[in-house]
């Protein structure tokens, strides 16, 4: 249980840990949906655009 949860029940915000489990199931786990191929690409050219900002801004300073 993580520590807002557990804080929550301190404070009085949930009243027990029925309701904290309750709130978990709610939520389904992240899955993502981007091939790894595309992911890649997105990242080399993410990578690459932030080098380029950095060598631009190394010549002002």
């Amino acid at each position: 249980m993580g520590s807002v949860y557990l804080g929550g029940l301190g404070t009085g915000f949930w009243s027990d840990p029925e309701q904290i489990a309750f709130n978990l199931k709610m939520y389904e786990a992240y899955e993502p949906k981007m091939d790894d191929a595309t992911r890649e690409k997105y990242l080399a050219f993410t990578f690459t655009k932030a080098l380029l900002l950095s060598y631009s801004l190394e010549r002002y300073n």
